[in-house]
């Protein structure tokens, strides 16, 4: 969609730095409300892209070249979200093989789809990786210098430079679930930021028994119902509102992928004609049915979909969206 305007960030952001790194670092975002970003050194640069199935912040040293495209084994930190139910589930299914077994399902149905290269999906970890899991949906794992593993994806050349990092699987492993994926490859003196780095990423991780459950029943401030506040999403696309959409998703989903501000914004704020719900109904304890209608160009859309909510410690939020219509 071509290069953007780097967006207006908050003047200041709250975050767990580590006592004597903080002369040492910055943060990097290219989310307008602040979230959704990485702790990197100081005098690094950051780009971003972002698609349907998700989107990548690359934070790289002066002497990174300027085209993405171009390979890259030197330093560099890179956060990733991969989104389940659009072209990302490859990626999140790839990687859940590889170390989160209450994922292999999905993984499976993905690899049994035909479209990718079945041989790509390995259930087990990178014969090279240290994998540590800190609790049933994170992983850290560390690639060493020169080998395939979680830290270069087994795609492109290697580093001569150890990787270590994070992932973290969100959402239900049986259903859709999207992965976030932290890279980091640091040299001399800055590799002793890593625990910062990382300290940080995790600080922003809610442990899923925090989160609720579908069982839950939905009392939340607010709507009380999960019809009510399906409705009230749909209510602000309708508006072209992506942040008040965006509030009424799960906190994990709005900061990166599909479901932020800035991408709900951008693509129902510019519809040819704006987004109308039609109808939302409960189809079950925890889901919603909708139907609505939009143009984007000469064809309409005539939509369908299930909306799955949870209850979370601030009430029910969306965790995810899927259409039975293909818009």
């Amino acid at each position: 969609m071509g290069l953007r305007e780097p967006p207006a960030l908050p003047k200041t952001a709250r975050l767990l730095i580590p006592g004597g790194t903080a002369q040492k670092l910055a943060y990097y975002t290219a989310n307008p409300s602040g979230r959704g970003g990485v702790l990197a050194p100081r005098g690094w640069s950051c780009r971003a892209v972002s698609g349907s199935d998700g989107d990548a912040l690359y934070v790289t040293p002066p002497d990174a070249p300027a085209n993405l495209d171009d390979p890259w084994t030197g330093p560099q930190i890179v956060r990733q979200f991969s989104e389940g139910g659009t072209s990302g589930r490859f990626a999140v299914a790839r990687i859940a093989a590889r170390v989160f077994p209450q994922a292999r399902s999905f993984a499976e149905g993905v690899r049994d789809e035909g479209m990718d290269d079945a041989t790509a999906y390995v259930f087990a970890p990178w014969p090279s990786d240290q994998v540590r899991h800190l609790a049933q949906d994170v992983v850290s794992y560390t690639t060493p210098s020169g080998r395939n593993g979680l830290g270069s994806g087994g795609d492109g050349p290697v580093s001569s430079l150890t990787t270590h990092g994070l992932v973290f699987l969100i959402g239900d492993p049986a259903v859709e679930p999207s992965v976030r994926l932290l890279k980091v490859r640091l040299s001399g003196n800055d590799a002793a930021l890593y625990p910062a780095i990382a300290a940080e990423m995790l600080a922003g991780w809610t442990p899923p028994e925090n989160r609720g459950s579908s069982a839950s029943e939905p009392t939340a401030s607010g709507s009380a119902t999960a019809v009510g506040l399906v409705s009230e999403f749909y209510g602000a696309l309708e508006r072209g509102d992506g942040r008040g959409a965006s509030a009424r998703v799960i906190a994990e989903k709005q900061e990166s992928g599909p479901f932020t501000a800035q991408a709900l914004t951008k693509f129902y704020g510019s519809l040819d004609e704006p987004l109308k719900l039609l109808s939302a109904d409960q189809a079950g304890p925890m889901q919603v049915k909708v139907r609505y209608r939009y143009r984007s160009g000469r064809k309409p859309c005539n939509g369908e979909a299930t909306v799955s909510v949870v209850q979370t410690s601030e009430g029910i939020r969306i965790e995810r969206i899927r259409s039975a219509s293909g818009c």
